[in-house]
């Protein structure tokens, strides 16, 4: 808003006010014409709507009184008495911001410039003031979206950055500076995203960037692999977006950049874990199928076959809930042993160093101690009072392992045709540890001697450190 402030001395305006009249009509801006003692002299149409005094109630009236604050009031009428003395104004083609008041008491800032107008001996003073709180509020609110934009990039947890038509980055965040390894004096030293981007994923995310900027892709999502500046390879999502100018223009690209290669880690493990299970549930189906075959094979009478198909398939469950506590990375083969022969209490000796089984390895192991205990139970050394087992076993050599069963105070033992048991346990042997078992009956007792290989939990597969799996 402008005020056109006119300072007239002793004598009433002449032509030339007269003159001025429809510029004060047609102007955009409050106009407001004042003779040397303040008082004002005439007052336009937008004068009225933003002070809020119709050119009637104006004219006539001292400035001070209308629009001039408090505050400012001395040195308005200092200004005024300055003029009057040595013809000199300070202010005179300067433009200033000031405030000033409206006819209800708000307090608006303006700017105001004021010109001088000859009108024979007398002086006018134009001043043009225009109200700009709209402005200010635009322009604060402005500020404090700039500031709430940069706090929100500073704290983000994902990587954000603004680059340039050729991928330079203009500005970066902490987080991506964090997901990078380099400092953001780094990346804005003529860095593009390109340069932390792995060459084999280079040249199609440089494809989809032209594009981008050329307008055919207006936003587009990609995920790559980043080379860090400690040369780690990462995985990355990338959401890539234009900003341009009214024309269509780019102007720049915002890109926010996430580390995604935990996730991806984890899903390569989660899927790897479901074929694993796929592949466990299908052989503890045909292990099943398996001891209940042979179990009715052997079994006289349906008692027998629910007796003994229960107690296997309770060993079973047994091994399962020994590898549900060590969340399937393997067992002990000491805990092996307890969960399967804990029954036969101080009837049975244990000494070996600590070995550590594969899942599949304990659930084979424990079915063939199950059948070693219960031949011993029903025809062996604890089917007697006195008789005892001693289990002992011993590495031999890398990936070797010899397991000794050995029978001791019970009847002596007649070797006939092979039982289930015996067949169960050649098979387990031979097929899941590519090992034998061998059996020899002397006259103070059985003794099994098993030869085990592939025995050992594998080494935790993961995706490999170049990408996701």
């Amino acid at each position: 808003m402008v005020a056109v402030m006119t300072v007239v001395d002793d004598e009433p305006p002449g032509a030339e006010l007269r003159r001025l009249r429809p510029v004060l009509e047609t102007a955009l801006d409050a106009v407001v014409v004042m003779d040397a003692g303040g008082w004002v002299i005439d007052w336009n149409w937008r004068a009225e709507q933003t002070f809020g005094w119709t050119r009637e109630q104006a004219v006539g009236r001292l400035m001070a009184e209308l629009i001039v604050p408090d505050g400012l009031r001395e040195a308005h009428h200092q200004g005024l008495a300055r003029y009057v003395a040595t013809r000199e104004a300070r202010v005179l083609g300067e433009r200033l911001e000031v405030s000033a008041l409206t006819r209800d008491g708000r307090e608006i800032p303006v700017e105001l410039s004021i010109n001088r107008w000859a009108d024979g001996d007398q002086i006018l003073f134009v001043g043009f003031l225009r109200d700009v709180s709209a402005s200010r509020r635009a322009a604060e609110d402005l500020r404090q979206s700039q500031a709430r934009l940069l706090a929100t990039q500073q704290h983000a947890s994902v990587g954000i950055a603004e680059v340039d038509g050729t991928g330079r980055y203009l500005r970066v965040n902490p987080a991506l500076c964090s997901i990078t390894g380099y400092s953001e004096a780094d990346l804005l030293s003529g860095m593009t995203f390109l340069d932390v981007t792995h060459p084999g994923d280079r040249e199609a995310e440089l494809d989809r960037y032209r594009r981008h900027v050329a307008g055919e892709l207006d936003n587009y999502a990609s995920e790559n692999r980043y080379v860090r500046k400690d040369q780690r390879i990462i995985t990355v999502s990338v959401s890539a977006a234009a900003v341009r100018d009214r024309a269509g223009q780019f102007l720049y690209g915002v890109r926010v950049v996430q580390d995604v290669t935990e996730r991806r880690m984890a899903e390569a493990r989660q899927r790897l874990l479901m074929d694993e299970l796929n592949h466990r549930v299908k052989n503890i189906l045909a292990l099943v199928i398996a001891i209940a075959t042979q179990t009715g094979r052997t079994a006289t009478s349906t008692a027998e076959f629910n007796r003994d198909f229960a107690e296997r398939l309770k060993s079973l469950a047994k091994s399962h809930e020994l590898l549900i506590r060590e969340r399937w990375e393997g067992a002990a083969l000491s805990d092996v042993v307890v969960g399967a022969l804990r029954a036969y209490g101080a009837r049975l000796t244990v000494e070996g160093p600590p070995v550590r089984l594969s899942p599949r390895a304990a659930v084979s192991l424990s079915l063939i101690l199950h059948e070693l205990g219960t031949n011993a139970a029903k025809y062996g050394a604890w089917s007697a009072p006195g008789g005892t087992v001693g289990l002992s076993w011993t590495p031999a050599g890398e990936a070797h392992l010899e397991l000794s069963w050995t029978e001791r105070g019970g009847p002596a033992p007649s070797p006939g045709p092979a039982g289930f048991g015996s067949r169960l346990v050649t098979r387990l042997a031979r097929d899941d540890f590519d090992g034998t078992a061998a059996f020899r009956f002397a006259p103070e007792g059985v003794e099994i001697l098993l030869s085990l290989r592939s025995f050992a939990p594998e080494a935790s597969a993961a995706p490999p450190e170049d990408g996701p799996a």
